[in-house]
């Protein structure tokens, strides 16, 4: 049935290659054994516990996302508009699940990923969570289940539908298509505060745009619209607002 989704036969074609490259930079950068997987998907690296290994990923176990399977493709929500879908630990953790369970079904075929509400994709890391000391910690997938996971054969496409910045960016960066709404914003910002966007943005941005132009927002920490992002190159197609959840899906 591939024939009916060529875009998706080059995109399956090309994110396999693109794996296997990263996880070999992976394992050199920080020091993982060849051919060794990841760790349990239910593992905080400070300690703390979260859904039990194997927990049926359904509507009624998650809190902040939402899923929808619409033939062959999955289409996700990070789902906490109140906050502009900033991720704590919590939603971190729930979104590996989610896509864990996409990577292991060989009937889900595309995720595409986006935020609830109009004004944002996800603004990041949420700050106010982890300012009121609440658990810390990080699954091993990385942040939002995606930055860190090199190993998925499914390509998955990024419907950015407002701001996007920080690890909101980075998580857009790791998807393999980005489809973005006029009133997308991007942004690499944590030279801002001291910080560098260390969850694939310093590594990922470059490789897809270029050295300079990299640079040029990720020292600077400055705001790029969907246009620019489409003439830089990290943006495969801009639509209005209203059309692009269709649009995602026309790429599937």
């Amino acid at each position: 049935m591939f024939e009916q989704f060529p875009v998706g036969i080059v995109a399956r074609s090309r994110v396999a290659i693109q794996r296997e490259i990263e996880v070999v930079i992976l394992d050199q950068a920080v020091g993982f054994a060849p051919g060794i997987g990841f760790a349990p998907a239910c593992s905080y690296h400070a300690g703390q516990t979260c859904l039990p290994k194997g927990l049926p990923v359904t509507a009624k176990t998650l809190e902040f996302c939402t899923t929808r399977l619409d033939g062959h493709v999955l289409t996700v929500t990070i789902n906490r508009p109140e906050v502009m879908n900033s991720l704590h630990p919590p939603a971190n953790f729930e979104l590996e699940q989610v896509f864990d369970a996409f990577a292991a079904d060989p009937e889900q075929w595309v995720a595409i990923l986006t935020g609830a509400g109009d004004r944002a994709f996800s603004a990041g890391n949420d700050l106010k969570y982890q300012a009121a000391g609440g658990k810390r910690g990080s699954p091993r997938s990385g942040f939002a289940g995606l930055t860190a996971r090199f190993d998925l054969n499914k390509p998955v496409i990024a419907a950015v539908n407002g701001v996007a910045m920080g690890g909101g960016f980075e998580i857009a960066l790791a998807c393999d298509l980005i489809v973005a709404s006029e009133t997308a914003v991007f942004a690499l910002p944590e030279p801002r505060v001291g910080l560098a966007a260390l969850a694939g943005g310093v590594h990922r941005l470059p490789r897809q745009i270029g050295l300079k132009r990299a640079m040029s927002m990720i020292l600077t920490g400055r705001r790029v619209g969907a246009a620019e992002g489409k003439e830089l190159g990290f943006v495969n197609e801009v639509v209005p607002p209203a059309q692009l959840m269709t649009a995602a899906r026309r790429w599937c």
